[in-house]
């Protein structure tokens, strides 16, 4: 076996840190795998833990699960993750991942899929069906050392976020937070100041306009692409909304008024059209108090707001 020269005559420690270079740069890994061998992974278990060059306070450190069984892949990602700031906890098997998932907030999960235990997939598949939303919906990133793309396919089919082949570089590891953590804690920043923004506006009497293009395009992380495809749907939808909201009121089906009343809300927040969403939280509201007078009022007010949207888009230039 060939082992490099400059790497068989280095202490333990500089050792490791000499192979995490290699690997951060992408040099060739068959030589690093090689030496990898030789490095007993108790050793390297043990072996103090480099200070993450990020002084953020461990509070507001990113909170990484690294699922991974083998110990010197573990200590390697280990050491790639705190230098970029991360606090890591490790799980060596699928058990052991989803009893510390059940501890801790995690921001994000990096995911062997050979696990002895379980296969990665399946540790997944548990996580993504779990009751506590903050647990299913948490990124979750493979880890293979194979790459074939049915492989691949498979773990995304099963709510991976993302595969990454061995060996995790820092370049990768670095793409990944910026992706799944960075963007996502920027937009949840967009999202509150665009609430407090409304919050402020709350005394004014005529404080939203028929569509707030800045309040959808912030709750979309300012993706204008995405906010006209979902303007475009929501306004191809009122056509039939109106209609269906005419018959259930001839019929006086207060209830199905109330149910129609809460559906437009919700879709009307998500769109910007903050006058829609106030006025059918108002319909749905006093229907839920068992009072009807006020009902044909707040009924063509709903039908006036819908009929401003749909003239507001036909003045929009989409294309």
């Amino acid at each position: 076996m060939l082992i490099p020269y400059k790497l068989s005559f280095l202490p333990q420690g500089a050792q490791e840190d000499k192979l995490v270079q290699q690997i951060e740069s992408s040099e060739p890994i068959e030589k690093a795998s090689m030496y990898l061998n030789k490095i007993r992974a108790k050793d390297t278990l043990n072996a103090k833990d480099k200070k993450p060059l990020n002084k953020q306070s461990s509070a507001k450190m990113n909170k990484i699960l690294l699922v991974e069984d083998y110990p010197i892949a573990a200590r390697i990602a280990k050491t790639i993750l705190l230098e970029l700031g991360c606090e890591v906890d490790i799980a060596e098997t699928g058990e052991a991942a989803l009893e510390l998932i059940e501890q801790k907030h995690y921001d994000l999960i990096f995911m062997d899929i050979g696990l002895p235990d379980m296969d990665g997939c399946a540790v997944t598949e548990q996580i993504r069906s779990h009751s506590l939303k903050r647990i299913a919906k948490t990124p979750i990133v493979a880890l293979t050392a194979h790459g074939e793309s049915e492989e691949k396919q498979y773990c995304l089919d099963v709510g991976m976020n993302m595969v990454i082949t061995k060996p995790i570089s820092k370049k990768w590891a670095k793409t990944v937070l910026d992706n799944f953590i960075h963007q996502r804690e920027k937009q949840k920043r967009q999202i509150k100041q665009v609430k407090q923004a409304a919050h402020a506006n709350a005394g004014r009497k005529l404080v939203e306009k028929i569509i707030d293009i800045e309040y959808a395009k912030a709750l979309l992380g300012g993706n204008e692409a995405i906010l006209q495809e979902i303007l475009m749907v929501f306004v191809d939808s009122l056509s039939e909304e109106i209609k269906t909201l005419k018959q259930i009121y001839q019929k006086k089906d207060w209830k199905g008024l109330k149910s129609l009343a809460h559906k437009l809300k919700g879709g009307s927040s998500y769109c910007g059209a903050l006058r829609l969403k106030s006025v059918c939280a108002e319909l749905e509201s006093y229907i839920k108090s068992g009072l009807t007078a006020k009902l044909p009022e707040l009924y063509q007010r709903v039908l006036a707001e819908i009929e401003a949207i749909q003239r507001f888009m036909n003045d929009q230039p989409f294309d």
